[in-house]
């Protein structure tokens, strides 16, 4: 494949060295490198947040999302949807609806390894609403994608693999734009001109120290940072990013919800709950996104090696890898020895692993104060 992972942006995450000056753009560089991670930093934008006032912006958030919808408008000829149903690309889409602003596609990659394996609820709830939504948006095309056992063994047994950002999940075959369908299986492709390909980062991810509220540009460790449009966190529009995580830190101290249950809340699970029920995740999207139907939707992943070996977590990843194993057993068995062991192997060499998630530790990010 020439074009894999289809990458528009690869100065968006950085992983810079404050010894060497180097600059690497996934883990396994890094794991190559064999750089110490305290000597590491994640840089996102080249730096451009550093220059950001991190004060709450007075614009209204449904005012400054329907801002972005035009915004990516004037700024492509076609614009793709990437649609999962979660919180994140559900807001999005709704924005669209709501601002009258046109897409040209919506697109959704459906899981089905062969004829028998059943489908997944989170990815047909998403299809269901889209042909719902459909039915208010003149001239949007819808596509679904369709992850069969063909791309994901092609895609295992892809030679020079290492030298692109996937970082191992499957969640990142989730991902794959229209561009790497069409050049595993010839799909075609509709897209004209200038192209916006729109993926539904990022949530706020926030701490707080010594009672001051710090916020963490997140994504480093996914795979799909380097593709396309960022609709929540871009330097085209600072202030949606600044006034979702203001949304989250109110909402926080409003309902008095514990300050250390905030970082980290996107892979909270099921089982971590807060006093009213409902898990922290839930909370953060309660704060920062549109109501929607949330049903059978899966929590972000918890470390390469923990999704693959586990049975005992419902994450995006991890859900996946049982389904392979129980309806694809030689596709789950390729894939591990293929990919995670090989992966692990080199982030083990170097001392970065983290023996709990068989993962790479992770790598400090630069913090900004809100004020």
């Amino acid at each position: 494949m020439k074009n894999l992972f289809h990458i528009q942006n690869d100065d968006r995450i950085k992983v810079h060295s404050k010894t060497t000056g180097k600059v690497y753009s996934t883990k396994l560089q890094v794991a190559l490198s064999k750089e110490a991670l305290s000597n590491l930093e994640v840089v996102h934008d080249g730096g451009f947040w550093d220059s950001v006032i991190w004060t709450e912006p007075h614009e209204n958030y449904l005012d400054l999302l329907d801002e972005r919808c035009r915004q990516l408008r004037d700024k492509y000829d076609y614009l793709i949807l990437y649609y999962s149903g979660g919180a994140d690309t559900e807001t999005v889409l709704q924005s669209f609806l709501r601002s009258r602003t046109f897409l040209d596609e919506i697109v959704i990659n459906r899981i089905c390894f062969n004829n028998n394996d059943p489908a997944l609820l989170d990815i047909e709830l998403a299809i269901q609403k889209v042909k719902t939504y459909i039915r208010f948006m003149p001239g949007t095309r819808v596509t679904i994608n369709h992850v069969d056992e063909k791309i994901i063994t092609d895609f295992c047994n892809k030679e020079r693999w290492l030298d692109t950002p996937f970082n191992g999940t499957i969640g990142m075959i989730r991902r794959l734009t229209v561009y790497d369908f069409a050049e595993y299986n010839h799909s075609q492709v509709y897209a004209k001109g200038n192209v916006g390909q729109i993926y539904g980062e990022n949530k706020p991810v926030l701490t707080v120290k010594n009672g001051i509220w710090y916020n963490k540009l997140s994504g480093w460790g996914i795979a799909a940072a380097l593709i396309g449009e960022w609709f929540f966190t871009s330097p085209d529009l600072p202030k949606l990013h600044l006034k979702q995580c203001y949304l989250v830190k109110n909402y926080w101290q409003e309902y008095n919800l514990p300050i250390d249950k905030v970082l980290g809340g996107l892979n909270d699970g099921v089982t971590n709950r807060l006093k009213d029920g409902r898990s922290i995740r839930q909370h953060l999207e309660a704060a920062c996104r549109l109501p929607f139907d949330q049903r059978w939707q899966p929590v972000k992943a918890s470390g390469l090696g923990n999704d693959v070996r586990s049975g005992a977590f419902d994450t995006e990843d991890s859900l996946v890898y049982k389904h392979m194993r129980k309806y694809a057993p030689n596709l789950m068995n390729l894939w591990n020895d293929g990919i995670v062991v090989p992966i692990v192997k080199e982030i083990g060499r170097s001392n970065h692993l983290n023996l709990d998630k068989f993962d790479m530790e992770r790598i400090p990010i630069r913090e900004y104060q809100l004020n």
